[in-house]
């Protein structure tokens, strides 16, 4: 997916059809919070999939 997105021009089109996936998960509000972002979003970074999956697969607390 990280490569699908570096092809599309804009990330903001990805991650819509990504908010879903972690429904019924503890930090599924986390998830769709990274995901849907403006200032995240702007930037247009892929990488920006590989952090929110980090950040709801870790065990750490992140401060919100």
């Amino acid at each position: 997916m990280l490569e699908y997105s570096k092809a599309v021009g804009s990330l903001r089109h990805v991650t819509r059809h990504m908010l879903g996936l972690y429904h019924g998960h503890p930090r599924a509000r986390l998830w769709r919070r990274l995901l849907s972002d403006s200032t995240l979003l702007k930037q247009n970074h892929p990488g920006l999939l590989l952090d929110a999956l980090d950040a709801v697969e870790s065990r750490v607390m992140i401060a919100a």
